[in-house]
């Protein structure tokens, strides 16, 4: 006899109204997904310190590789960004990175010294900060070197429906 508890099952779902449960019985295996589960959620670690250093490391790797896949993947449909050195924003990352993309080129840019500020990381927001550094060349121009360290980038995450964490805000220099 198997017992299987529908709240906390072996599938680690703990709330079936969080997304349709698929369960599969194979050779006598039970095998559970959910659309939901927090096991789907990009860069997922094993703490939310991890996994959040990890999505913000992903943002410097979508730059280089010009992957808007990436920025999907870590970014909430309408977050916002802002340049604070000449106060450009956008509320849609898609399009902020889509343009970037299509009048520059990143090599060699990563996301350093990624670290917890002000509340830090409560149950469902988390507050960061970063130094960057890389090469940006703007199309026909010459490559800039950039290292920012001393001023730190910002970063605020959020928990989705999914529960999975997304960046909802980026501010950078």
């Amino acid at each position: 006899m198997m017992n299987f508890n529908i709240q906390q099952s072996v599938c680690g779902v703990r709330n079936f109204g969080m997304g349709m449960l698929l369960c599969l019985v194979i050779f006598g295996t039970v095998a559970c997904s959910s659309p939901s589960s927090s096991s789907d959620c990009p860069y997922k670690r094993a703490t939310d310190l991890a996994t959040i250093v990890r999505l913000i490391e992903a943002e410097a790797e979508a730059a280089n590789r010009e992957d808007l896949s990436i920025i999907r993947a870590i970014f909430a449909p309408d977050a916002y960004i802002r340049d604070e050195e000449d106060g450009s924003e956008w509320s849609n990352p898609i399009a902020h990175y889509s343009e970037l993309f299509a009048t520059s080129e990143f090599t060699n840019a990563v996301n350093f010294d990624i670290q917890p500020a002000g509340q830090g990381i409560t149950e469902d927001t988390a507050w960061f900060i970063s130094s960057n550094s890389g090469i940006w060349t703007p199309n026909g121009g010459a490559p800039q070197p950039y290292r920012n360290v001393a001023v730190k980038d910002s970063w605020t995450l959020r928990r989705n429906e999914a529960r999975c964490w997304v960046i909802t805000e980026y501010r950078y220099h």
